[in-house]
């Protein structure tokens, strides 16, 4: 992988986790966690082309709901 690609992870990442951690700080015990994750990889796929194939298995087969 490109230097440039790996920056550009990196930036993303570093954004999600301040993110991320926000949210844990804040958090109020809500169930919407399959919810989240779903805005996050949508987000993911727009900012970078390798996240285009990412699908995400459905919450029940990983005993979500």
């Amino acid at each position: 992988m490109p230097a440039n690609q790996k920056g550009r992870i990196k930036e993303y990442e570093d954004t999600k986790f301040l993110e991320l951690r926000e949210y844990l700080i804040h958090d109020k015990g809500l169930p919407d966690l399959v919810q989240e994750t779903n805005r996050i990889v949508e987000e993911a796929k727009t900012l970078s082309p390798q996240f285009n194939g990412i699908e995400l298995e459905g919450p029940e087969t990983k005993g979500l709901q």
